[in-house]
């Protein structure tokens, strides 16, 4: 079977990316598909993340696109599809452009789209506003009905304009194996995503300083690529964290990282899905964060805390240093929580959607 992927920024280190790469290598390496990968707006032809030898990848040569390069870009799209015949088509990218090319895609393969956000984030896009925003608005309404499959990561964030029918939930899967969990006798805490203003550093930071006011012992370390002109190191700094904070770049063994820590803290306004929650979990780490879209995957008093607001988040973090009873407790129901989420599992959902389509 011949699969295809049209995706953005694939040479990221992003959530989406790191997904795909799993998909791409299980569906190439375990299940012996032909896979391949055409990806926009990427600055380098280098991945962060590993892609199997046998998963092909097809950059396009075209960046931000918009009104001047569209017809270029779909003749890229319309060129590769009538090349590779693939037997089914998958969207990640869900920004406008993705609705400007289905007419484009091979006609005989099965086509999916893939949304990667909420509901309310996929709808409502911040980057685009006035007569930018209603062109999208329309083009979601009347084009993604179009599809054969819409693939979302959980059964709430469906859309109630397009058929039950036409709509599954599957979820992201855990990126590796596991084969350890931390000890929790570390005296660190660990972050890990992009940083930028939607991930509300600020307010762990802040509560952070509270926190090592009572415990200067313990460490914060934090992973995450920083995008734009956006810096968290001035507030570090303002705080007076140098010495109880660490910022990193991303890391491709961020399971090691999860194993040298105790616990996640994570501090963003929304989080769809919340994949570093499946990662830490699966290694034993309880989860504070504050309420999001992912509160199905973090149960409050169960495998993390759910803080209310930031000075809930502050006694929460403060819970389980001083609480090994909590700590150890919440990290057996992490590790729980987390098997559902395995790639085998996950993979073996696609395989069937996809032997169902076949026939």
């Amino acid at each position: 079977m011949r699969l295809l992927y049209i995706s953005t920024g694939i040479t990221n280190s992003g959530g989406v990316s790191r997904v795909l790469s799993l998909k791409a290598n299980a569906f190439a390496d375990a299940l012996g598909y032909e896979v391949h990968i055409f990806s926009t707006n990427d600055d380098s032809q280098t991945t962060f993340f590993s892609f199997s030898e046998k998963v092909k990848i097809h950059f396009s040569k075209y960046k931000n696109i918009g009104l001047h390069n569209i017809f270029g870009f779909r003749k890229e799209v319309r060129e590769l599809n009538k090349a590779l015949n693939p037997d089914a088509i998958f969207i990640t990218d869900n920004g406008l452009k993705s609705f400007l090319i289905y007419d484009c895609l091979y006609p005989k393969a099965i086509k999916m789209y893939e949304i990667h956000s909420s509901t309310d984030a996929f709808l409502n896009q911040a980057y685009y506003s006035g007569i930018k925003n209603k062109i999208y608005q329309w083009l979601i309404r009347h084009q993604i009905k179009k599809f054969d499959k819409i693939i979302v990561l959980k059964e709430q964030f469906k859309l109630g304009f397009v058929p039950e029918s036409k709509q599954l939930a599957i979820p992201n899967p855990i990126p590796f194996l596991v084969d350890a969990q931390s000890s929790l006798h570390h005296k660190k805490a660990i972050a890990v995503g992009l940083i930028t203003p939607r991930k509300g550093y600020e307010r762990m930071l802040r509560s952070w300083k509270k926190v090592v006011q009572k415990h200067p012992d313990y460490q914060l370390e934090i992973y995450g690529e920083a995008t734009g002109n956006y810096s968290i190191m001035p507030l570090i700094s303002e705080l007076g964290l140098e010495n109880q904070v660490k910022v990193f770049p991303p890391v491709r063994d961020i399971e090691q990282r999860y194993l040298e820590a105790d616990f996640l803290l994570h501090s963003a306004y929304s989080e769809p899905f919340g994949m570093v929650f499946i990662e830490a979990m699966a290694l034993g780490l309880p989860v504070v964060c504050h309420k999001t879209e992912a509160d199905d995957i973090v149960i409050n008093g169960k495998n993390g805390w759910v803080a209310e607001d930031e000075d809930d988040y502050t006694q929460k973090i403060l819970q389980l240093i001083e609480h090994p009873e909590f700590l150890h407790s919440f990290s057996e129901n992490a590790v729980e929580t987390s098997k559902r989420f395995q790639l085998k599992e996950i993979m073996h959902r696609w395989q069937v959607l996809l032997s169902q389509r076949k026939t």
